[in-house]
């Protein structure tokens, strides 16, 4: 039984390396998967049945460092300690292990391999060459490092292969099993005597996630609604707390209505605070989208994304910016968070009663499980 080490940086790395260790186990009986998650808990890896080799503490970046303020925040919180005993433990496992798959950026290649020339698959979530291409010292150390790289898309694969490193594109396991559960049985049709127009939000999974909803109560407080009614639905993800949210909104002049929905007396919009995401995705007309993975999976269900400036380092105009790079004319970012300048996007786009069908479920990762099977066998 071969053993195979899966480690990735990042909520939406675990998602893609959380789909990629269970299609590997659909297809193989002959594996032993040990997961490691370098941000985090590790909970996308519980969610889908998996015990992570580790636990970290959360540092002020969430695992996202885009700049030198966020470096030394992490720094100063501890971030030399918690990569050192990532290090070790690591270290530790790398021994007993026949082959790894990295999934982030290079640190986390890096970090995984500690040059050891076992079988490696990394897949760079981080980067693509439709915003932002790897740098020659990427290039270099994920040649040294990787036997096979497996893109996010296509663009990136052929950029790698150009550079004699072997890259495939086999689709994208973020994308895996988005499926609709039930359209029906939200808390705020009965509310309304009329079928409300829907907007979902998505303010995010860190804990940047607390101020930006805190703005988009403030924001939606101030809506001179173009339809009426208007609800909006709030995927929120399994970090955050409903009971420190709805506190958020009373602080801000909203009526609690039940322990998930709250109400705006004075333009009457409703808001239902649930976990299930692609059910509230394929019922909305437009989503409100501070997020980075959910960001791409609305974009992906063919949702349009309003984006602006946040209150943390997954929610900066330059992040969003590459993303409508990554994703196209479906992500609107405004460029200003003014409110006046967000309801100019946002009115045509709630206005529009006709919601898009969602695209085929997809099953990306069994193909990435495939190839890593191929590579370690």
């Amino acid at each position: 039984m071969k053993k195979l080490h899966i480690i990735s940086n990042g909520y939406g790395e675990d998602l893609i390396a959380s789909h990629v260790a269970k299609a590997l186990l659909e297809l193989s009986l002959d594996l032993d998967l040990t997961v490691t998650p370098l941000v985090g808990d590790g909970h996308r890896f519980i969610a889908a049945g998996f015990q992570p080799s580790i636990q970290n503490a959360m540092l002020p970046s969430g695992g996202f460092l885009r700049k030198i303020t966020a470096f030394f925040q992490d720094l100063i919180s501890g971030m030399l300690v918690q990569v050192w005993e990532q290090f070790k433990h690591i270290r530790r496992l790398s021994h007993r292990m026949d082959a790894r798959v990295c999934v982030g950026d290079v640190f986390c290649l890096v970090l995984g391999t500690r040059g050891l020339k076992q079988t490696t698959v990394f897949l760079p979530t981080a980067k693509s060459n439709k915003f932002m291409a790897h740098s020659a010292i990427e290039y270099w150390l994920i040649r040294r490092l990787a036997n096979l790289v497996v893109t996010r898309d296509q663009e990136t694969a052929d950029a790698f292969n150009a550079k004699g490193i072997k890259a495939i594109y086999v689709g994208n396991p973020m994308m895996d099993g988005l499926k609709v559960l039930s359209s029906t049985g939200w808390s705020v049709d009965g509310v309304f005597s009329d079928p409300p127009a829907l907007m979902t939000v998505l303010p995010g999974s860190r804990d940047e996630a607390y101020d930006n909803m805190a703005y988009i109560f403030w924001l939606l407080s101030k809506w001179v609604l173009p339809v009426k009614p208007v609800a909006v639905l709030v995927a929120k993800a399994p970090t955050l707390s409903t009971d420190l949210l709805i506190q958020r909104a009373v602080n801000g002049g909203w009526e609690v209505l039940t322990d998930v929905m709250i109400k705006y007396p004075k333009n009457g919009v409703v808001i239902e605070f649930t976990s299930r995401f692609v059910d509230a995705l394929s019922v909305s007309r437009c989503v409100i989208g501070l997020a980075g993975t959910a960001n791409e999976q609305a974009v992906f269900l063919n949702r349009p994304v309003i984006c602006f400036e946040g209150f943390g380092p997954q929610s900066t105009l330059n992040r969003f910016d590459e993303q409508r790079r990554l994703l196209g004319s479906l992500l609107y970012v405004v460029p200003e968070r003014r409110d006046q300048a967000i309801f100019a996007v946002l009115n045509p786009l709630i206005s529009n009663p006709e919601v898009p069908d969602l695209p085929p479920v997809q099953h990306a990762a069994r193909n990435v499980a495939e190839a890593i099977i191929q590579v370690i066998s």
